[in-house]
């Protein structure tokens, strides 16, 4: 098999596999720009990972059970970053396959999963000890699964977790304090839960929004979005290109606005800045 082979072919092929031929070098790491930025930042307070799995029910699991059509189009996961970079007559490419397999090994071989992400989770938590800082991690870096079920962070009752959803429901319960007093979320908009989005702030939560505006810099250094200090849904407008630490944000009902990453800018999950009010 080589790389022209789509990733549903791919799923197809190891949906069958034993956990030692899904098993991949590593299972969370701190390859995301945003990531990165978030642990090199002068006088940083956390030491933060990522885990990437693949998106909606590509492999075969559904693992985004709330995305939208215009999340979809844009997706972290194959339609923009390192996911998206196939080469000429390719249809997937290492990143992708990387993903499945650990997706695979979570939905099929749950306890060699979990194992696994234990014994990352112990060295993350050495080194950040090490560092003296807080570790902090992101379960759901391409995917939205309800990770409260899991009991793994109540393991973990020193590590920050949090997560982006599209699960207005999940939204409510953090709001609620039903969820891990460790776990933070940041509800995700898009134009079709935008009723959600409204219901969130209104009760206290914070909205990722993504703005159709590039990060602009003037002599190497990055100038503050158009929209930060606006409004937009009649919510105040908060800075989330800084960091990706959302709990480490303003919390109580504000926009986190981010600007579009990539050439893609004709895209209904960009919100037009002319949307955004004083």
């Amino acid at each position: 098999m080589d790389f022209k082979n789509s990733i549903q072919e791919w799923a197809s092929d190891l949906s069958k596999a034993n956990a030692s031929e899904l098993e991949t070098s590593y299972l969370i790491g701190s390859s995301s720009h945003k990531i990165e930025l978030s642990n090199r930042t002068k006088g940083a307070k956390f030491l933060s990972a990522i885990l990437y799995l693949l998106q909606e029910n590509l492999s075969g699991v559904q693992m985004c059970a709330w995305a939208t059509d215009s999340c979809k189009e844009i997706c972290l996961g194959t339609n923009s970053g390192h996911a998206a970079m196939v080469e000429t007559g390719a249809k997937t490419n290492v990143v992708q396959i990387a993903r499945l397999k650990r997706t695979l090994l979570f939905s099929n071989h749950r306890e060699e999963f979990m194992n696994g992400l234990r014994k990352e989770l112990n060295a993350m938590v050495k080194k950040a000890e090490k560092k003296g800082v807080q570790a902090a991690f992101r379960f759901n870096g391409t995917s939205d699964f309800p990770i409260e079920t899991l009991g793994i962070m109540e393991e973990y009752p020193t590590v920050q977790w949090y997560d982006y959803t599209k699960s207005k429901a999940r939204m409510m319960k953090f709001l609620s304090g039903k969820l891990p007093s460790n776990y933070h979320l940041t509800f995700s908009y898009s134009p079709e839960n935008e009723e959600s989005a409204k219901e969130v702030l209104t009760a206290g939560g914070n909205v990722a929004v993504v703005f159709n505006e590039k990060t602009k810099k003037v002599k190497g250094e990055r100038q503050l979005p158009t929209f930060v200090g606006s409004r937009f849904l009649g919510h105040e407008i908060i800075d989330g290109d800084i960091h990706d630490l959302r709990f480490d944000d303003l919390q109580g009902g504000y926009v986190v606005g981010l600007t579009r990453k990539g050439n893609k800018k004709d895209m209904k999950f960009f919100i037009d800045t002319a949307r955004v009010s004083v």
